[in-house]
């Protein structure tokens, strides 16, 4: 078997086991798409579009009035004296904690969550918290994120919506 060959078949076998993003799975618009990456979940009955995946957040995000129309029992929310710093700089109160069970394609996360009193383009926002514990690997450029549930590839392609929730 020639080197080159034999290189080849060891990189792929080494890559088994990794997640990445080919040029096949870019948006038509291709390198100039610029949106961020909202995708859409379950919680029991109820479908919630404008989940934004944040990599540079430090928390999940619930506004609370998306959480008010939510199938949740919002009696098990823990008051919070956290108080967090926004986007624009501001320092926003959180409300409190709550742990919630949601459905991202075949996969049920418990995922906790600062709920406030904001009002954003979002319905809710999963930052590094999630994404440590779920270990998914994200592009806005591809519009979707992939990750392994028992040994199998999950891919989460983004939903574009005009209204919310």
């Amino acid at each position: 078997m020639a080197q080159m060959t034999m290189d080849h078949l060891v990189g792929r076998i080494h890559a088994i086991n990794y997640l990445y993003f080919t040029e096949v799975e870019l948006n038509t618009r291709g390198l100039s798409y610029n949106k961020p990456l909202y995708i859409t979940m379950r919680c029991k009955d109820c479908s919630i579009s404008k989940v934004l995946i944040n990599n540079d957040s430090a928390l999940n995000v619930l506004p609370k009035h998306v959480l008010d129309e939510m199938s949740v029992d919002s009696t098990h929310m823990l008051r919070s004296t956290m108080i967090t710093k926004a986007y624009d700089g501001s320092l926003m109160q959180v409300v409190g904690t709550i742990k919630i069970e949601l459905f991202i394609s075949p996969q049920m996360f418990l995922i906790t969550l600062q709920v406030m009193e904001i009002h954003s383009s979002y319905n809710m926002l999963l930052g590094r918290p999630w994404i440590h514990v779920a270990d998914p690997v994200s592009s806005s450029l591809h519009q979707c994120l992939k990750y392994i549930v028992n040994g199998i590839l999950v891919i989460v392609k983004a939903k574009e919506t005009l209204a919310m929730m």
